[in-house]
């Protein structure tokens, strides 16, 4: 019984200690939601972590874009200020073009309408992701 006890008491005492996940990222509630370009996706939550789910075509040379493999590109915001995050790559199905650890930019700019991010990876700009207003207008791609 009393070893049943500790145990309890351990558990309470890890559970009280341990940081919340959902902690919000000052500044980053613009970034958050679900973007889109092309045949990818990002999606932002409010902890800071991104998930961008594209085609790989370096994967399958002979794939379009609509039937090729996804590749993941996840990272974390870890600061946000005047429209400009920033974070680093946490994990990448393709390393040698998205090393864990690399530097990640997103900023935002307005649509016409919408807002649209631009994602820049280790220095590598992506072509801008549309939020569900400028999707709408075809801003980012079909």
């Amino acid at each position: 019984m009393k070893t049943v006890f500790a145990g309890l008491v351990s558990a309470a005492i890890v559970f009280v200690f341990v940081p919340s996940a959902s902690a919000d990222v000052p500044g980053l509630a613009p970034f958050v939601g679900t973007w889109q370009k092309h045949d990818a996706m990002l999606v932002i939550d409010n902890t800071g972590t991104g998930v961008d789910t594209y085609p790989d075509i370096g994967v399958c040379s002979s794939c379009s874009e609509g039937n090729a493999p996804r590749g993941t590109l996840t990272f974390t915001l870890t600061s946000a200020l005047d429209g400009v995050a920033t974070g680093s790559v946490t994990a990448s199905t393709d390393p040698a073009n998205h090393a864990v650890g690399a530097p990640v930019t997103a900023t935002l700019t307005a649509g016409s309408p919408g807002q649209l991010l631009q994602l820049t990876v280790d220095g590598m700009p992506q072509l801008p992701f549309c939020d569900t207003a400028a999707e709408a207008t075809g801003q980012c791609g079909a």
